[in-house]
Order: structure tokens, then sequence, then C-alpha cells
């Protein structure tokens, strides 16, 4: 059974009330595990599910590869740079906000954000069939096509500690994309929009 083959599996049973686990993620996405509480996870990314202003870019406690399984994944990475300087790529940098938090549905508190200074890389497209990999330090945003499908496996290799920086633009305040339970309606909304699209 091929990747797509088994994604398409758990899609339909979960239409048809078959007990699986999902949680929703801020940065857009629906997610669950294809084996335990481990890995891979099983990532739909859906823009109903956003939390609007969430602080998007972001690096990880962990390295990871994803695979698209369908759709389309824009991947854009940034270089750390020590001021207002010009990037390897042409791209002056940019004065953003960083704060260290640390992920999962246990971070309940604003953190205190310091400024840093970023550039772009050039920007990544991956579509069906296409695989990247991140290290855990590597900063990054994500944007999708409606309803892409991703399979990401992790490793975690940070080696200090179970934390990641959280970064964003402008003068408003650090907003979380925590993950939480998903509701039944959600479910079958970003789920029943995948099969039609994608199976």
């Amino acid at each position: 059974m091929t990747l797509r083959d088994e994604v398409e599996v758990i899609l339909r049973r979960t239409m048809n009330a078959f007990p699986i686990r999902w949680e929703t993620q801020g940065f857009g996405m629906l997610r669950t595990y294809l084996e335990g509480e481990n890995e891979p996870r099983l990532q739909i990314w859906d823009q109903r599910l956003l939390v609007w202003e969430y602080s998007n870019i972001h690096d990880h406690p962990w390295d990871f590869t994803s695979t698209i399984v369908a759709g389309h994944l824009f991947n854009q990475r940034y270089w750390r740079m020590s001021g207002c300087y010009m990037s390897p790529a042409g791209e002056l940098s940019e004065e953003y906000n960083e704060a260290l938090i640390v992920p999962g549905p246990v971070n309940e508190t604003a953190p205190r954000p310091q400024k840093c200074w970023l550039a772009r890389k050039p920007l990544e497209l991956y579509g069906p069939g296409d695989q990247y990999s991140q290290t855990w330090n590597e900063l990054h945003c994500t944007q999708y096509t409606q309803g892409t499908i991703t399979v990401i496996d992790r490793k975690r290799t940070r080696p200090d500690g179970d934390h990641a920086s959280s970064i964003w633009k402008g003068d408003g305040p650090w907003v979380s994309a925590r993950p939480r339970p998903a509701t039944n309606v959600e479910v079958q909304l970003v789920v029943d929009n995948a099969l039609r699209t994608w199976f």
C-alpha cells in the first residue's frame, strides 16, 4: 500500500466515524499520528483553522522530513542576521520580534519578546510526491493550497531543550498557534474537503 493509499484509508475511516484522535494547530492544520503518539504525523492544511495574526515564523525542537501527499506547499526559510544587512541571496534583512516557547498544548503564557533580524531565503515550492527536510534550528514559515496533505517524520535533536523560537513582525503581541483537540465539525469539514479535492 502506498503512502497516498494509506492516507486515503485514514480519511475515509474518519468520515465513517472511525475513532481517530485529531488535533488542530493554529498554523491552519488538522493533524493526527499514523503510528500512535510519536511518528509519523499526518497533517491536512486548511485556512479555516488558522489563528489569525499568529506568530508564524518558527524553528523546532526536532529535525524533520515532510512528504507532500496531495496539494502544494510553500516553504519560506530565513537567514538570521546580526542587523540590517544584505543576505547571501541579496535580500535586505528586517527587524522582527522573537520569543522562546515550549511547543504543544502546555504553553499557556505569552513569552517576553526580544528583537532579531531576518532575511528571506529563496521560496521553495513542493507538490505531490516531493519531500523536503529541515534541521531543528532552521527558521521557516509555511503556506499551502487549501486541503494540502503532508506526512512529517520528526527526530528530536535540539541540544538545548524542548523549546522553539516563535517570531513575528510589527508591534503586536505574540499570538499562540498551540494545538488543541479538534471538534467533530472541524474534522468533518476539513477531511471531507481533502477527500473531495484529492481522492
